[in-house]
């Protein structure tokens, strides 16, 4: 305990945040594995709306026929959209703020929760980022994907 708490002194005298330190310890995940995670949403700046593989828990769903193009591969259609309402988290977990988003295309095929920048942008939202994050703001919001 001692020695733990001369560690902690020690971190903050050099402004390092004992949340920082663990997570240098955990490491980063060395899969992508956590990318499939219903609850985890990738902040994508080609996608021109959201996407997701789960439709547990979408709200207001309608069916659609909404066709996107990918890198890869023929056009992907697009059956159903609804909302989704949940919590935007920091990169430890905590939440920060619950949101709805709405227009979220739903096909059990997708891979991952996609995030539309894209789509933001044309709603008004600034984009920022630096070398190791990417942001959107607007209205005295910040979204922040790390």
């Amino acid at each position: 305990v001692e020695q733990k708490e001369k560690m902690l002194k020690e971190l903050l005298r050099m402004n390092v945040d004992e949340n920082e330190l663990l997570l240098e310890k955990i490491g980063f995940p060395t899969t992508q594995a956590i990318l499939y995670d219903r609850n985890i949403w990738i902040a994508d700046t080609a996608a021109t709306m959201d996407s997701t593989a789960h439709e547990e828990g979408m709200q207001d769903v309608q069916k659609a026929d909404i066709s996107t193009t990918g890198v890869f591969g023929p056009a992907q259609t697009t059956k159903k959209v609804g909302s989704i309402v949940g919590p935007i988290c920091n990169k430890y977990g905590q939440e920060l703020k619950r949101i709805k988003l709405e227009k979220v295309g739903f096909d059990e095929r997708n891979n991952f929760n996609l995030f539309s920048i894209t789509k933001r942008m044309k709603q008004g939202w600034a984009l920022g980022g630096d070398d190791t994050t990417l942001w959107i703001e607007k209205g005295g919001m910040k979204i922040v994907f790390e």
